[in-house]
């Protein structure tokens, strides 16, 4: 045996080895610094909260994903009369209801019913992307004498998926909202979604729809841009956003 030979490799084995320990070592450290980061905001956030008498009355959402930009051609479907020669049984038989929609309206599926917002004369519902609200894209079914009667619907097509990006916090939402007084002193926030949202692009009819976090408190509705955390406008009417989800 090369015993000259064997003791190199036995000395690069064990460099790649004590190098391997070292990335690692270094990863768990680097994640364990990242954990902590995110430890220090969420404490510093509850303890500005409790300062300023705000509190979260909202179920607290699940661990953020990273999500991408949407890349859309939006329909709005004015008020459109639809004839079906059916009679419910009841304005509040949502799941026979449905069936018949679904013969109906183009991608009623991806629509989602919101009960709250709906009564005896008028069904709502808004659209979703992979079970993630599309902040915005509403339905309304229009009912009278137990026959369904007309509806509108303002409807994304998606055309691009960009590239999946990290998204903040939720925690990181509201500081921002608290950091710039637009969360008072005393007020509750009652709900908390993470969706999509976008303004119209009149150039080429593309709209942009970005992940964003709606802040939902007593005093409005906001949208945090869930990439850059920057805070967007707002144009979707209260009572609508309130909804959304439940």
């Amino acid at each position: 045996m090369d015993w000259s030979k064997a003791k190199s490799i036995l000395i690069v084995a064990f460099l790649l080895l004590n190098i391997f320990l070292v990335y690692q070592n270094l990863n768990k450290e680097g994640i364990l610094q990242k954990n902590l980061g995110q430890d220090e905001l969420v404490s510093e956030t509850l303890s500005l909260l409790q300062e300023k008498q705000i509190v979260i009355t909202a179920p607290l959402p699940k661990e953020n994903s990273p999500l991408p930009y949407l890349y859309v051609n939006m329909t709005n479907q004015e008020e459109k009369r639809v004839t079906i020669d059916k009679t419910l049984s009841s304005p509040t038989n949502v799941e026979e209801i449905n069936k018949v929609l679904e013969e109906k309206i183009p991608w009623f599926k991806e629509y989602i019913y919101l009960p709250s917002l709906s009564t005896g004369q008028t069904l709502t519902y808004i659209q979703t992307f992979q079970q993630i609200p599309l902040f915005g894209a509403e339905l309304n079914v229009f009912l009278k004498n137990n026959r369904i009667t007309g509806y509108n619907q303002i409807l994304y097509r998606v055309i691009n998926i960009g590239e999946k990006r990290p998204t903040i916090s939720y925690y990181m939402a509201i500081r921002t909202l608290v950091d710039n007084g637009i969360i008072g002193n005393k007020e509750s926030i009652t709900d908390i979604k993470l969706g999509y949202y976008g303004q119209v692009n009149n150039t080429d009819g593309v709209q942009v729809l970005v992940p964003v976090w709606r802040v939902t408190h007593d005093s409005g509705v906001h949208y945090i841009n869930g990439i850059t955390g920057g805070i967007e406008e707002t144009s979707i009417k209260r009572s609508m956003v309130e909804e959304t989800t439940r």
